[in-house]
């Protein structure tokens, strides 16, 4: 009579088993990670193209077919509480005008030391300013009133985290203004709006360039 072997699985192969199944789940698990990293990038870059191709449309069309005639330049700046504002009004030949806001409102950035390691809570590095990050362009007329003329456009939100180390945690947004640069120089209008995100460049950058009355 055939007498069957039912010495059944080893120790060292049940072991060998669980570390395949493991390296499996792992490199399965690095492979969707990595996936969606990607889409969350492309997503990004894809709300700041159309970001940026509206608000260049918007405000090509009045320089386009209106004729800038004048510009007047307005910087307001709370240092206290990281919020800045600039007001670009232009003035148009058929004796209209519109105004462009570039608000620039900025939770507490949390530093980090020299060796890298976070600074603990309460120590000079660590910065809080009581407000959540709000950056927003707004465009049109009486842009302070509720009835006004104007149209908001808020940054794309693509993602935020909490600064834990102010009193009261703040909101920073993933995606934030970058340089902003506004000149009226030599008879010609400069807007350079920058956009700053941990994976994005330079490249979706606002960038409007206008002749002030200029006459064919």
């Amino acid at each position: 009579m055939k007498v069957l072997n039912n010495k059944g699985m080893t120790i060292v192969e049940i072991l060998v088993c669980f570390m395949i199944v493991t390296f499996i789940s792992v490199s399965l698990f690095n492979t969707v990670e990595t996936f969606n990293n990607k889409k969350s990038i492309e997503s990004a870059k894809s709300a700041l193209l159309e970001y940026r191709n509206n608000i260049d449309k918007m405000i090509e069309d009045d320089l386009i077919h209106k004729g800038l005639t004048n510009v007047q330049i307005v910087d307001h700046h709370d240092p206290a509480h990281a919020h800045f504002y600039k007001d670009v009004i232009f003035f148009f030949r058929d004796g209209s005008t519109k105004t462009l806001r570039i608000n620039d409102q900025r939770a507490g950035e949390y530093y980090y030391n020299l060796e890298g390691q976070s600074a603990v809570a309460g120590e000079t590095n660590a910065a809080c300013t009581g407000y959540n990050d709000e950056f927003f362009i707004r465009y049109g007329t009486n842009l302070d009133s509720n009835s006004g003329d104007w149209i908001e456009y808020l940054l794309p939100d693509v993602g935020e985290y909490e600064n834990k180390e102010c009193p009261t945690p703040e909101i920073i947004k993933d995606i934030r203004f970058g340089t902003i640069d506004v000149s009226a120089k030599d008879n010609v209008l400069v807007i350079y709006i920058g956009f700053t995100h941990p994976e994005l460049g330079n490249d979706y950058s606002i960038n409007i360039v206008a002749p002030i009355n200029y006459s064919a």
